[in-house]
Formats: C-alpha cells, structure tokens, sequence
C-alpha cells in the first residue's frame, strides 16, 4: 500500500498533472490560533466562519506585542461592519471594514503541490491525508503574498493557512472543525454593542 501512495506522488511530480481546487464547506467552527511574527500578533480560541453571508466570529485569547486580551469579534462582511468586545475593559468598539471579504478556499490561481499525510501513515488511524496548495495573491487590502494552504483531502476542511511578504508571516492553524453553525445567535452582535 505504501509503494502505491509512493508511486501516485511521484507520478503527480513527474506528469505534471494539474488538479482543480476543491471547494470549503460554506459554513463551519473550529478551534484556532493565529499568529504573525513579524507583527508580533497571537490569537487562540474559537472561530465561526459563515461564507453563505460572509460573516466570521472568533473569541479568545488576542495579544499584540506585550498586551493582550480576551476578544469578541464579529465581522458582519456585507454591512462592512466589525464589532470587537474586550472582556478585560467590558468596552464594545464598533468599526467600519474597509477590506473586502476574502474566503478560507483555496485560490483559482492556486497550484496544486502534493498529497500529504499529516500525523503517520505508519500507523493505523494516526494521520489525515491533505493536499497543499500554493500561489501568489493580492490580499483584499492590495498587499501581495506568497500563499500556501494545507487541506483535508476528504471534504476539503482548512487545516494550516500561511501568508508571507516583507511586512507579514501569517499562519492559520485550524482543529475540531465542526459542519454547520449550530446556534443562530452566533452572527448577532453582543448586547453590549448594540
């Protein structure tokens, strides 16, 4: 079996066989953490992730440089509206976005790089097999970047994101998604900032 999953990757190499990007599902939750060195940025908690209304939510744990807080932000893409709620200060800041909606798929000029397991394949039900994808893009904000995105080969989840340029070292880490958003309060601004 292993000769086999050997003998398809070197035959993805030396053919050249383009492959079309799969599609994310539209709605999804996940654990996250994020993290850009160069802008000295960390977040780790929960992300809600709506590409139907192009709504995304995440809570938990944000620090940039030496401060750091517990953060609630929404971001309503079709209003250009973002909320973010301090839970240390218990201050609600309602902001315009003045970027447009970027999605977590995989991008049309993506190149398909190979088929990857992570975890082992040596052993039984310890590894995920995804395939890697990589491009240069523009960012809704007119940045540029060198892009490579790791996804599940089943069903197309976002495992690992990264963005790189001069200015950013973007990573995207993503684990326990889960299909759907279960509560249809998940998109609603907190009462604090309303």
């Amino acid at each position: 079996m292993k000769f086999l999953q050997f003998t398809i990757l070197i035959a993805v190499f030396s053919f050249g066989i383009t492959l079309n990007p799969c599609q994310i599902p539209n709605q999804w939750q996940a654990k996250m953490y994020e993290r850009d060195d160069k802008k000295s940025f960390r977040f780790r908690g929960d992300y809600s992730y709506d590409s139907l209304n192009r709504n995304t939510r995440k809570i938990g744990l944000e620090k940039y440089y030496n401060s750091q807080d517990y953060v609630d932000v929404l971001r309503i893409f079709n209003d250009k509206i973002e909320y973010k709620y301090s839970y240390v200060t218990k201050t609600c800041v309602k902001s315009l976005i003045n970027y447009d909606w970027k999605d977590f798929g995989i991008p049309e000029n993506a190149s398909y790089y190979a088929d990857l397991y992570v975890g082992s394949s040596d052993f039984q039900d310890s590894n995920l097999l995804t395939s890697s994808w990589g491009a240069q893009i523009t960012s809704p904000q007119g940045e540029k970047y060198d892009y490579l995105g790791i996804y599940s080969v089943n069903n197309c989840l976002p495992i690992s994101l990264f963005l790189d340029n001069e200015y950013s070292n973007y990573q995207v880490q993503l684990f326990n998604i889960t299909a759907g958003i279960p509560n249809p309060e998940t998109f609603v601004p907190r009462i604090e900032c309303i």
